[in-house]
């Protein structure tokens, strides 16, 4: 567990040192870092705790414990969470976590904005260009 969490925490930081400069950046990932750096001591008060519970394989009341503390940041996140027992195969279980609905961020503001807005922005078919490899029909 804590090892998927440092690999996690190592991907965001390669990629977000992507080797662009911020000028370079569209204003969605622009947002997006922001974001991300605005809210930095939260991650990582939220790591240090999770990884200072004992939740060995074994430890089935340390990894329910570290379950809870997903399952409530994935709820407040709007995702369902359900925890499936894992006594069939003698461990502590998983969390599973569903999005409830997709929700769509508008690059112009970064705000959320419905799907149909979203839609509503693309090309229609007729200034669309053909898939390559694709004869156009018209």
């Amino acid at each position: 567990m804590i090892r998927h969490i440092a690999m996690a925490l190592a991907l965001g930081v390669a990629l977000r040192g992507g080797g662009r400069g911020a000028a370079a950046q569209p204003s969605v990932e622009r947002a997006i870092t922001t974001y991300i750096d605005a809210h930095n001591s939260q991650a990582l008060a939220l790591l240090e705790r999770v990884v200072n519970i004992n939740s060995g394989t074994q430890n089935f009341a340390g990894v329910r414990q570290v379950g809870d503390v997903f399952r409530d940041e994935l709820t407040r996140l709007g995702f369902k969470t359900t925890w499936i027992d894992g006594a069939a195969w003698r461990r502590a279980g998983h969390l599973t976590a569903e999005a409830a609905a997709r929700r769509f961020f508008s690059s112009a503001t970064s705000t959320p904005c419905s799907k149909r807005t979203v839609r509503s922005r693309s090309s229609s078919a007729s200034t669309r260009r053909p898939r390559k490899g694709r004869a156009s029909s018209t």
